[in-house]
């Protein structure tokens, strides 16, 4: 193609307009007659078919350098026109027209609560204790785990929380800051509202199995003397910046082996 000389008017171009009898597929059909079609434009142009866009290809609508391959139909693979970007939306879609646009999230069309109790198995087990069955989350359930879900918070954007937490706030009351449910029959997967109280975060931990609350209920030393007031002291250092507990008769203790040692 002959380039443009500088003044000269761009040439109108007649651009395909869908037809509006024209038949409709499934958006998955048309997605992939569009891979189909991307594809065959590759294979193309390394074969030496058609040019590489390297900017010696101007576009057909405006004169500017080409920067893609246009097609009007995703059915004939090779039928293209070399365009550029700002030209190419100008033309529009390609055919065929798809059944309904595309969406993004699966929740088009539900409320939360319709798609919280899709992802709720209310079999699970029983517990003696509380005398009922657990809600067993069956959504994505994070590494540590726990069950997630996506909510739609202020403006309209996705906000992750936990699963039990959001259980709890839409049967009985919001959870203030600072609190936190704790599941009172140990299943973390568990969504049943009556198997949660609501306490403080601190509390919460003291109550888990973890490493600090493991040796927060130890009410003796390793070698068998109790904690009582008179018999802790409690120590500040690097490691542990918000102090630890030392039995003091096994400081003593250590102390007069090393005076003698």
């Amino acid at each position: 193609m002959a380039p443009k000389e500088a003044g000269e008017a761009a040439p109108m171009r007649e651009v395909q307009e869908p037809v509006l009898g024209e038949e409709k597929v499934s958006y998955p059909e048309r997605k992939r007659l569009a891979s189909v079609a991307f594809a065959a434009i590759r294979k193309a142009i390394r074969a030496g078919s058609l040019k590489k866009l390297d900017g010696s290809v101007n576009c057909v609508d405006c004169g500017r350098p080409a920067e893609l391959y246009d097609h009007r139909d995703y059915r004939d693979y090779l039928k293209v026109q070399p365009v550029c970007r700002r030209c190419n939306v100008k033309r529009g879609s390609a055919l065929p027209p798809a059944e309904k646009p595309r969406v993004f999230c699966s929740s088009y069309g539900r409320s939360a609560k319709e798609r919280f109790f899709e992802k709720v198995d209310k079999n699970g087990p029983y517990n003696e204790i509380l005398k009922s069955r657990c809600w067993i989350w069956m959504g994505a359930i994070a590494t540590w785990g726990y069950g997630q879900f996506h909510v739609y918070g202020s403006g309209k954007a996705r906000v992750r929380t936990s699963a039990h937490r959001y259980s709890f706030e839409i049967h009985k009351e919001k959870i203030r800051k600072g609190f936190t449910p704790d599941h009172l029959c140990k299943n973390t997967t568990c969504v049943n509202p009556d198997h949660m109280e609501v306490v403080l975060e601190r509390e919460n931990i003291y109550r888990s199995n973890c490493l600090g609350a493991i040796n927060r209920r130890k009410v003796f030393c390793k070698n068998g003397h109790f904690f009582d007031k008179d018999n802790t002291l409690v120590q500040f250092d690097a490691g542990h910046p918000r102090g630890h507990r030392r039995c003091r008769m096994c400081e003593a203790e250590r102390y007069k082996r090393n005076r003698l040692a």
